[in-house]
């Protein structure tokens, strides 16, 4: 049976890692529903202090191992992934929207997986 992944953003992500690291990369249900976050999840935080003030526990050992596997998308997909992430950032930039990286592939993964 083929698992439904469920990717996290940063926001749901920050506000869930406490009670949702256990499950995270776990198949879970009937389903086999498997949480993932993306690498950029990480870069994101990286790139902000105020993230890293507002969630130290962020960095600790037992959160940070169990994030790995990142979601990785399809091989195939990949140019199309691309193509569609460099419309969406030149777009957004264009219109004054300050949307992150993040946010930014998860809208592309929804639509394209």
């Amino acid at each position: 049976m083929n698992s439904q992944i469920y990717l996290l953003d940063t926001n749901a992500y920050l506000r869930l890692y406490e009670p949702l690291h256990p499950l995270l990369n776990e198949k879970k249900g009937k389903g086999h529903y498997i949480f993932q976050i993306l690498k950029d999840v990480d870069n994101e935080f990286n790139r902000s202090n105020r993230l890293k003030a507002k969630f130290a526990d962020y960095t600790k050992t037992k959160y940070s191992k169990n994030r790995i596997p990142y979601f990785r998308p399809p091989r195939n997909l990949i140019n199309d992934i691309n193509r569609t992430y460099s419309y969406m950032r030149n777009s957004s930039a264009a219109e004054g929207l300050a949307i992150s990286s993040v946010d930014i592939l998860i809208q592309i993964f929804l639509r394209i997986l």
